[in-house]
């Protein structure tokens, strides 16, 4: 099933993405109420792809902590299938 680091860390992640666009729908619904339409991602003003990296960064490393697992030590690497 994998640790429980695989679930929680990249779960907040996309809990905050979640939370970036329930609050810019919400801002765009109350500046312009009757020509509202909801965006598929939003934009920011610094690094236009920051949420689509994020995105895709997460998603990366949701299925590398599922798949591999650290020892004890932290040096080695195995697969999460492998017995201890």
């Amino acid at each position: 099933m994998g640790i429980k680091v695989g679930h929680v860390g990249p779960g907040f992640g996309f809990f905050l993405i979640g939370l970036w666009h329930l609050i810019n729908h919400i801002k765009l619904h109350s500046l312009h109420p009757n020509s509202y339409r909801s965006l598929p991602w939003f934009p920011t003003s610094k690094i236009r792809y920051l949420e689509l990296f994020l995105i895709m960064g997460g998603s990366f490393l949701s299925i590398s902590m599922e798949h591999l697992m650290v020892d004890t030590n932290g040096l080695t690497l195995r697969a999460s299938d492998t017995p201890p």
